[in-house]
């Protein structure tokens, strides 16, 4: 119907921002890493020296299944979310995506509100989209049948450079 995708480059200013996002994400990283990994170290070491002594109580298992959930999650989202910001600091194009947003879902949790908004392109969660650029077009300003515009990247579907709305008078 009325979705339109255009494939264009970077700006400098938008390549710009995504190295700031990098090196913000990096140095974020940097702060935990030295506080979680002595203590997951820690952790192992007594978890092993409990088996090794025939000694295995509840917080030795407590303490494996720790250890292994807190790899899982890095595996699972840590390390792709770092692989993302790396492969979008290399990139030279966007998608720019003319698109018509068919419903709106907003709902409040104990964090805050949750919009998710269902488009002729994509669904948008707001909780699991990051907005690399602001100012966006904030979601609480969005309706149903508003013409908008979506910067994004072709193969990620985490980081949306902005959204804007679409004038019309230019289409």
């Amino acid at each position: 119907m009325f979705t339109h995708i255009l494939k264009e480059p970077l700006t400098a200013e938008e390549k710009k921002k995504l190295k700031f996002v990098l090196k913000t994400r990096v140095i974020i990283g940097l702060i935990f890493i030295p506080i979680l990994l002595p203590a997951f170290v820690l952790m192992g070491f007594a978890a092993i020296q409990d088996i090794m002594s025939g000694t295995p109580d509840g917080g030795t298992y407590f303490c494996i299944a720790m250890i292994f959930f807190c790899t899982f999650l890095l595996i699972r989202f840590v390390i792709p979310f770092y692989r993302n910001s790396f492969k979008n600091l290399k990139r030279e194009d966007k998608l720019v995506v003319n698109t018509v947003i068919l419903s709106i879902s907003k709902n409040w949790t104990n964090k805050g509100f949750k919009y998710n908004i269902q488009t002729e392109y994509r669904s948008i969660d707001s909780w699991s989209v990051t907005m690399v650029i602001k100012p966006s077009l904030p979601y609480h300003e969005m309706y149903v049948n508003m013409p908008i515009t979506i910067h994004c990247f072709e193969d990620n579907s985490i980081d949306i450079l902005y959204i804007e709305k679409t004038d019309l008078k230019n289409r």
